[in-house]
């Protein structure tokens, strides 16, 4: 699996999930959620809700299954999110 195939997929799901961010104003390092040491990283401000709503989606469109004891907020950035997907594709190949 192409990880630039993930990374627009990712990338989608994120901008319909926020409903006013569009695919292009995405970047890889943007963070999901609040930036909670208000730094200059831009931050998406994803919800719990929304993490467990892109987990799915990728669950579904990959045919992947992520671990069950894998917290979805441990992920602070979409190329966290873009890596960690494509792991699960490569692994699911071998």
């Amino acid at each position: 699996m192409d990880i630039e195939a993930v990374r627009m997929f990712v990338k989608e799901q994120i901008a319909n999930l926020t409903e006013t961010t569009s695919v292009a104003d995405i970047g890889d390092g943007d963070l999901l959620s609040e930036n909670p040491d208000d730094s200059d990283e831009r931050s998406l401000e994803l919800d719990s809700l929304d993490l467990v709503e892109l987990a799915l989606e990728l669950e579904t469109e990959f045919e992947i299954a992520s671990p069950t004891d894998m917290d979805f907020r441990e992920f602070r950035t979409v190329d966290d999110v873009v890596v960690f997907v494509a792991a699960l594709i490569n692994e699911k190949q071998k």
